[in-house]
């Protein structure tokens, strides 16, 4: 795509609800929030990239990053990158922004494909059209007990997933004990059990060995984001005293933090989410480091892109996807073409792009902000 530049850059936030509340070891969660990037080039094609983050993400992709790309070439997306990382380091550049860059980069790679005519997985060289995921649930949510996750894990064992992964960090450990115990007993001994704290333990260190020492006896596969990312050496602590693999990374930005948290000794198995570390070209980098590390990744939320990275990426361990009925993560809402795995699978598609296509009227029904 040499000569051909990014014309336009417009976002879209939407707004999708939930039917009821979810809760994870931070907060509730009543509704779910996507910004929606549009970049259209000189040669008329349009790319589609996505990010979470609500009206500040949206307003750093509108007055700040998207004006800072419009006029450049497409071709030059490392360059862009680079420019837009550099200038906006007095503004706080990790967070916000990075979300923002993620959401622009994704957008740009999407029109790459589309220009070329290939997926994204193709065109990164890949050679593996099924990718396994894994079902993520198990979220707390009032009136919900040990009957209504029975229910849930158990429809995840009949839609054929080898793999399924709980919340944990909201309750107290024998809640959380009881809870983990039970979908061992449901999914049996050969299918793979992930517990995510979402940091719920960051005050609670006795509370996270605790619970550590009994994921261990139940052979889970991980034990996701017991602390937050600014707790590497407590982090590096915990992973020392327990035996079953610490997984985390999916609030980090850039492959400097992924650096970061390798010299601490703090992860087993790394967790880049493509649209928080800095898009498709840092998710990447990050790649790099897992290799040079020996260390496998398994991505964060958004199954789109996700799934089409671990097509070419075989470092890739498995992909977090989240049933659309159990009303979690409800980003199918706005596509025409949602990802439907098959007994633990999910087929990559042959269109080219990166995987978001997007219904564009039911983008407009819950759209807040343009």
């Amino acid at each position: 795509m040499n000569g051909v530049l990014i014309e336009q850059v417009t976002a879209d936030l939407i707004q999708i609800p939930l039917r009821s509340p979810v809760r994870i070891a931070i907060g509730d969660i009543p509704n779910r929030e996507y910004n929606i990037v549009t970049v259209r080039t000189t040669d008329g094609v349009a790319g589609f990239g996505y990010a979470r983050g609500g009206e500040f993400v949206h307003r750093a992709i509108t007055e700040l990053i998207g004006p800072m790309a419009v006029g450049r070439q497409v071709a030059d997306l490392d360059k862009i990158w680079t420019d837009v990382y550099r200038s906006t380091i007095q503004l706080g550049r990790r967070g916000v922004m990075l979300r923002a860059l993620s959401a622009l980069d994704i957008a740009v790679w999407d029109a790459r494909c589309r220009a070329a005519d290939l997926p994204l997985w193709q065109m990164l060289g890949g050679d593996r059209p099924l990718v396994p995921c894994y079902a993520s649930g198990g979220y707390y949510r009032d009136g919900h007990g040990l009957d209504e996750l029975r229910a849930e894990v158990e429809s995840y064992v009949e839609a054929g997933f080898d793999a399924v992964k709980i919340k944990v960090g909201a309750a107290d450990v024998a809640q959380d004990i009881a809870r983990v115990e039970l979908v061992r007993s449901i999914v049996g001994p050969d299918r793979a059990v992930m517990v995510d704290a979402n940091t719920g333990f960051d005050d609670r260190v006795d509370d996270a060995v605790r619970l550590g020492r009994h994921l261990e006896e139940l052979a889970v596969a991980w034990f996701e984001e017991p602390y937050g990312p600014d707790r590497l050496r407590d982090l590096a602590a915990l992973r020392s005293t327990l035996q079953v693999p610490i997984a985390t990374g999916e609030q980090e930005s850039t492959r400097w933090a992924f650096e970061t948290m390798l010299t601490c000794s703090a992860v087993d198995i790394l967790q880049p989410d493509v649209t928080v570390v800095g898009g498709i070209s840092e998710w990447l980098q990050v790649v790099e480091i897992a290799r040079a590390s020996g260390l496998k990744l398994a991505p964060h939320y958004f199954a789109e892109v996700h799934a089409q990275l671990a097509g070419a990426i075989p470092e890739t361990a498995w992909i977090e996807y989240f049933p659309r009925y159990t009303d979690i993560v409800n980003f199918d809402d706005v596509m025409s073409i949602p990802l439907r795995p098959e007994r633990g699978f999910i087929p990559l598609p042959m269109s080219p792009g990166v995987g978001i296509e997007l219904d564009h009227e039911a983008v407009k029904r819950f759209t807040v902000t343009s």
